[in-house]
């Protein structure tokens, strides 16, 4: 029940945050679904142990569902300069 242009996804290197809001139906309800969100606007942080790879972030949303790929980013090696 959130359309696309509802939501925001934003990520640091150890924070994923989706923030949006869900529209209440006019439409009388016939059943009973269990929700995190009923309706209004939410926010939802999401903490990680380890970094991720900020520039490989893929987000889908398709049919009501939303799908994020968020890959471990690797250790950066680091050369040791001579004087």
């Amino acid at each position: 029940g959130i359309r696309e242009e509802n939501l925001t996804i934003s990520i640091d290197s150890y924070t994923l945050t989706i923030v949006g809001s869900r529209l209440d139906p006019i439409e009388e309800k016939r059943a009973f679904h269990q929700m995190e969100i009923p309706f209004g606007e939410f926010r939802t942080e999401i903490d990680f142990p380890s970094m991720v790879d900020i520039e490989a972030v893929e987000a889908f949303y398709e049919n009501g569902f939303l799908r994020i790929n968020l890959p471990k980013a690797k250790p950066k090696k680091i050369e040791l300069s001579k004087d």
